[in-house]
């Protein structure tokens, strides 16, 4: 082994030392013009050198004796073979690295396992699987302080009720399963809406941008389905549930909220017979248009290219400055401005989803080719809706814009939430590789929701996750908060993944996320949106 070999190359010194001395002095004794005094020099110098190069050999290959026995010793401790074997390994080092290897990788998947150990006490109602109360909270709170996009909506307790003795009803664990899953069906084509198991009997809906029409429609259909699928072969079907439903707002107390639908829930109750009470108004009136109205006006948008593109700056905690973006897209209505928060929903539902995303992305793609000379290339994200990346000519048309366009694809960055993304992975898998292939880079927003599995991510390419504003607002001060991070952080660490945190607000939580490893953030403790300026004219001539 190691020493058998060190031994090996002093006897190959040795002998071409005796050579050298065999030469010198049959080189002398031919040469009379040579001294004797230069002869011995000469035999110095040559002995000297052999000298040197021998123990510079021996304090180069020392490190490796070391390690060997370091080896040795670490095998030996972990049982698998007695030390007395030790002369029957010619490869021990190997050995060691592979045990070193093996033991990383337990250590790795325990720190997996305890981090979804955390995330799931944390936040997930065990029987349902759903969020539970203290995620309901976080999520509610968030909405109403979120100053990156205005948020109006419904909050609804669902109360179950046994109509024979008038008090909460003791639902069984396959009761609750079925509701959780009812109550997901209904809210699955809105990536906003919440769902989250509350306490005993006890459910919560958030349902962003309700009208007062919908909220009617909604909870006549649900508690249909709730007789049909849960209800329907009980004594007493015809008062199961009691709904009470406040309306919330940006800047709105969340305990005023919640006492608000607690009273609502209340006058359900005195009306029976699976009934609901809306405290307050639903939406204000310019963003209550109908379905017709907002088709209407939207289509209006895209013909006139009236969408206004803002961007907000990412920061990034490395020393090395980095110039990346969100773009955040706008439009006019009237005298105000509406946000992507209110008008993307609606253009969802009326089909025009694939037309703003194109739109928005050619509107950027103009901006970056009349910047294509500028020394600066900074990235920007622009986020995708689910609906584009399921309509084949939108996918299409994307792939082939890019493919033109080689080094803009370096520069953008698409971004989906982790919602919509868990639940249709396999269908958006192709055109995400496609894309990656091109230089384009996936991001997943909104991420860290404890109801989905996130192993869905070793399936698609994936280069960037910004952790869920609900997880970072008052993270310094919250230690649920701070574990699910610590969760995160653990489950993607072996994937060098960039892990960013949004909608930051707060000094005291930047200065957190600064401490904890994470690639940036984003919010308005860094930076407000900015309007992206340029001349269309000259995009135009582009």
């Amino acid at each position: 082994m190691i020493r058998r070999q060190l031994l090996e190359i002093y006897l190959l010194l040795a002998l071409i030392f005796l050579l050298a001395f065999w030469l010198v002095l049959d080189f002398t004794s031919n040469a009379s013009q040579m001294s004797s005094l230069y002869n011995t020099k000469t035999l110095l110098i040559v002995g000297s050198a052999l000298v040197v190069i021998g123990c510079y050999a021996f304090c180069r290959l020392r490190w490796i004796m070391r390690l060997e026995d370091y080896a040795w010793h670490l095998l030996a401790s972990e049982g698998h073979f007695p030390i007395k074997t030790k002369h029957t390994f010619d490869n021990v080092i190997s050995h060691a690295l592979n045990q070193l290897i093996l033991n990383n990788s337990q250590l790795t998947k325990e720190k997996l396992d305890l981090a979804e150990q955390i995330r799931k006490t944390s936040y997930i109602d065990s029987t349902t699987e759903l969020g539970n109360q203290l995620f309901f909270k976080a999520e509610l709170q968030v909405r109403l302080h979120n100053h990156d996009e205005a948020e109006s909506g419904l909050v609804a307790i669902l109360s179950f009720v046994d109509d024979l003795n008038q008090q909460q009803r003791q639902l069984s664990d396959d009761q609750e399963v079925k509701i959780a899953s009812i109550l997901k069906s209904f809210v699955e084509n809105n990536d906003m809406a919440v769902v989250a198991r509350l306490k005993e009997s006890e459910f919560g809906l958030i349902l962003p941008n309700f009208t007062a029409d919908q909220t009617d429609q909604f909870c006549r259909r649900l508690i249909d389905r709730l007789t049909k699928g849960v209800f329907g072969s009980t004594a007493d079907v015809e008062h199961f549930i009691d709904i009470g439903i406040s309306t919330y707002k940006q800047g709105f107390g969340y305990y005023n909220i919640m006492a608000e639908a607690d009273m609502a829930l209340r006058n359900a109750q005195l009306q029976g017979c699976n009934n609901w009470f809306i405290y307050g108004e639903p939406l204000a009136r310019n963003k209550s248009k109908g379905s017709l109205r907002w088709r209407s006006f939207l289509q209006g948008v895209l013909q006139r290219q009236e969408i206004i593109l803002f961007t907000q700056q990412l920061h990034y905690f490395s020393d090395q400055a980095f110039d990346h973006q969100e773009i955040l897209a706008r439009i006019p209505d009237g005298q105000s401005i509406l946000d992507a928060n209110t008008f993307i929903a609606m253009a969802n539902q009326c089909g025009l989803a694939a037309e703003f995303d194109r739109q928005i992305i050619e509107n950027l793609l103009d901006y970056l080719l009349y910047q294509q000379n500028s020394d600066q290339k900074p990235l920007y994200t622009v986020n995708l809706l689910s609906a584009s990346l399921l309509d084949p000519i939108f996918s299409q048309w994307l792939v082939n814009r890019l493919k033109n366009h080689p080094q803009i694809a370096k520069q953008l960055v698409f971004e989906v939430s982790e919602s919509r993304l868990s639940r249709c992975v396999d269908e958006f898998r192709p055109l995400m590789e496609q894309l990656h292939q091109l230089g384009i880079r996936w991001c997943v927003e909104h991420f860290g929701s404890p109801d989905r599995d996130w192993s869905y991510l070793g399936a698609i390419p994936v280069d960037m996750i910004k952790v869920d504003r609900r997880i970072i607002n008052n993270i310094a001060n919250e230690s649920e908060q701070q574990l699910l991070l610590s969760s995160i952080l653990a489950s993607f660490a072996p994937r060098k993944m960039l892990i960013f945190a949004e909608g930051v607000e707060k000094e005291q939580d930047a200065e957190y996320l600064r401490k904890h490893h994470l690639a940036g953030a984003q919010g308005y403790f860094y930076s407000q949106p900015q309007k992206l300026k340029f001349d269309k004219k000259q995009l135009k001539a582009v």
